[in-house]
C-alpha cells in the first residue's frame, strides 16, 4: 500500500493551491502541486469563477476576465467575507456555499494525480467569521466528506508550521527560530483582497509545540488589487497630463486595461528587484533606479502612454494604500496598528516580523515595516504559498502521535 499523502489545501478570496507533504528518512519537504486547467500548469488558480450563461467557467483565463468584464465573476470567499449568501445568475440564485463547492470540485479536477485525495488540511482566511467559517466548512466536506474540525487551520497558524517550528521532526534547514523561550510573533498576510494581522505568542519545549494568539487577528480589505488600482490611477494622471488621454477617451474597458498594465508594472518591478538583490547582495532599500517600461495603447491604437516608470515613483504612488495619507481611507497599517492596541503592545514588543501574502512582495511593504519596528522583517520565498506548505505540514502532525495544542 502506497504511503499516505499529507495534502494542504488553501483557499482564500484570490487565489486557491494544494501542496504535500512527504518525510523520507530524515528528510523532509513540503512542496506545492502544480495545476492545469488546460492552458498550461500553475502553482495557483485564481479563486474566481465566470459564468457565461448557465455554464461555469474556472481558471487562469478568469483572472482576466474579473479585470475586463466583472459582471458575472465572483470571488466565494470574498462574497462569504462580505456576508452575502447568494449570487443571482440569470434567474438562478446560488448560494455562495455552492460556489465553494465548486471550486473545490474543479480543483481536485485540475490537481491530475493528486485529485483522489480523500484528506487533506485546510488553511481559511483569518478574516472569517464563527458564522462565516462554518458555512465553508460545510461547502468543503460536500467534495472531502471525511475532514473533520482539527482538519481546518487558521492561515496565520499554517505560516508558523511552514516556519519549521518543530525542528525534531521538520528540519528543512531554513526559516530556523529560536523558541525555547516565549517570543511574540507579527504576521502580516497581504493578498489580493485582504490584509490580516496576526499577534502570535509561540513556544516550543521538548516535544510540544505551542502557540497562541496573542489578541484577535485584525483584518482591513485592503490587498493586491488595491495597489494596482491606485497605481492604474497614477498611469492615467500622467497620460491625462502629457495630454495622450482625455476623460472623453477614457472608458470603463481602457481604465480596466490600465488596471491590468499596472499589475505587470508591480510584476515586473518585484521580479527586477529579488533578481539585482540576489546578484548583488544588495539590501532591497538600496534600490531605488531600477524601472520597467510602460506602454499602453487606446482601443483604436492611439499611443496612451510610453516611458519607464521607476522604483520610487511605483513606491509613492501606492504608498497610501499601506499607510494613510488622509485620515479614514483604508491602508494596511490599520491592520498593523489594530492587532497590536487589541494586543496591548506596542512595536517594540514584537520579537519578529513575518510578511506573506503575493502583495509582500510589494518591497516597500517591507522597507515601512522595518521603519516601524526598528527590525527586518522575515520574507519567505513565494510568500503567497506559505500557508499552503504550511497546511500539508500541519496534516502530518494532525495525523501523528505527536503532541500540539494553539
Amino acid at each position: 500500500m502506497g504511503e499516505e499523502r499529507k495534502v494542504g489545501l488553501q483557499i482564500g478570496s484570490g487565489n486557491f493551491a494544494l501542496a504535500s507533504f512527504r518525510v523520507i528518512g530524515q528528510f523532509a519537504s513540503a512542496e506545492v502541486i502544480r495545476l492545469s486547467d488546460g492552458g498550461g500548469s500553475h502553482q495557483q488558480m485564481p479563486a474566481l469563477i465566470h459564468f457565461n450563461q448557465d455554464v461555469a467557467e474556472i481558471g487562469r483565463g478568469v483572472k482576466v476576465k474579473w479585470v475586463k468584464m466583472s459582471e458575472n465573476v465572483y470571488s466565494p470567499l470574498k462574497l462569504l467575507a462580505e456576508g452575502r449568501e447568494q449570487v443571482t445568475v440569470g434567474k438562478e440564485d446560488i448560494p455562495v456555499e455552492q460556489l465553494i463547492t465548486r471550486l473545490v470540485s474543479e480543483l481536485r479536477d485540475q490537481a491530475g494525480l493528486f485529485g483522489d485525495f480523500s484528506r487533506c488540511s485546510v488553511a481559511y482566511p483569518d478574516y472569517l467569521t464563527s458564522e462565516q467559517l462554518a458555512l465553508l466548512k460545510s461547502a468543503v466536506r460536500v467534495e472531502i466528506p471525511e475532514l473533520e474540525d482539527r482538519h481546518f487551520v487558521p492561515a496565520s497558524f499554517s505560516v508558523l508550521f511552514d516556519m519549521q517550528l518543530h525542528q525534531a521532526r521538520y528540519n528543512l534547514g531554513y526559516h530556523k527560530f529560536d523558541f525555547t523561550s516565549p517570543r511574540k510573533l507579527l504576521i502580516l498576510d497581504t493578498g489580493e483582497n485582504f490584509t490580516t494581522a496576526s499577534v502570535f505568542e509561540v513556544v516550543e519545549t521538548g516535544q510540544e509545540l505551542e502557540a497562541r494568539y496573542v489578541a484577535k487577528p485584525c483584518s482591513i480589505r485592503v490587498g493586491g488589487k488595491d495597489f494596482d488600482i491606485r497605481f492604474a490611477e497614477y498611469l492615467i494622471d500622467q497620460a491625462m497630463l502629457k495630454g495622450s488621454l482625455s476623460e472623453a477617451e477614457l472608458s470603463a474597458e481602457l481604465r480596466r486595461q490600465i488596471q491590468l498594465e499596472a499589475e505587470k508594472v508591480k510584476r515586473d518591478l518585484v521580479e527586477k528587484m529579488d533578481a539585482q538583490v540576489i546578484s548583488t547582495h544588495m539590501p532591497p532599500g538600496k534600490m531605488t533606479d531600477l524601472s520597467v517600461p510602460v506602454r499602453i495603447f487606446g482601443p483604436s491604437g492611439k499611443k496612451i502612454l510610453e516611458q519607464d516608470v521607476s522604483k520610487q515613483e511605483y513606491d509613492t504612488a501606492v504608498f497610501s494604500c499601506i499607510a494613510a495619507i488622509q485620515e479614514g481611507t483604508p491602508c494596511i497599517f490599520q491592520a498593523v496598528s489594530g492587532s497590536l492596541n487589541a494586543a496591548e503592545l506596542r512595536p517594540g514588543d514584537i520579537d519578529e516580523i513575518i510578511l506573506v501574502g503575493g502583495t509582500s512582495r510589494v518591497h516597500v511593504l517591507g522597507q515601512v515595516l522595518r521603519h516601524t519596528f526598528g527590525k527586518i522583517p522575515r520574507e519567505f520565498a513565494n510568500p503567497e504559498l506559505a500557508s499552503v506548505r504550511g497546511a500539508s505540514i500541519y496534516h502530518d502532525m494532525v495525523s501523528s502521535p505527536l503532541e500540539m495544542r494553539f
